[in-house]
This record gives structure tokens, sequence and C-alpha cells, in this order.
């Protein structure tokens, strides 16, 4: 079994925001065909932060925060934005 790997988004105010991915490869090959549903991408449709930067505990965003950071109150859509524009950790 692969170990869940973070995308790290870091929006314009500087919060760092994350998905946890299942499979790296999976995420490759969303990136290039959308039509994947998410949830065979990611862990789970949460959103998450930190309190100490990119390699801190990992607790779920507020709904608030990720909506103001993102743009949009949909789960999907910020789920999306961030394995688009984020970065894939190791």
């Amino acid at each position: 079994m692969t170990e869940s790997k973070r995308v790290h988004y870091e929006t314009n105010n500087d919060v760092d925001l994350f998905v946890m991915v299942n499979d790296a490869d999976v995420h490759k090959k969303w990136l290039s065909d959308a039509s994947l549903p998410l949830t065979e991408v990611v862990d789970s449709l949460t959103v998450y932060t930190t309190d100490n930067g990119v390699y801190g505990h990992l607790r779920p965003a507020s709904k608030a925060l990720a909506e103001t950071e993102l743009g949009t109150s949909d789960d999907y859509q910020q789920i999306a934005e961030i394995l688009r524009n984020g970065t894939l950790l190791s």
C-alpha cells in the first residue's frame, strides 16, 4: 500500500493549504484527465492547514478559511484548485 502524500498550496495571503492524495501517479493522471473522480485521487474531501508551515501537523481548515483563501465554498472546487496549482510534496 502506498503512503498518502501532501499536495501543498500557498495562497496569496501566505496561508498553507493541503489535500492528501492516495497515489502520486493517480494525481498525475488526474492533472491530464480531470474526468477522473476526485474521490479516486484524494484521501478525503478535506482541505487541511497547519500552524507550523509546510511540514507541520495537519488539521482540517475551517470552512471560512478555505472559502476566503480559495474563493469558493464548493469543496470539490477547493480541492481541484489545490490539486491543479499545488505542489506534490515528497
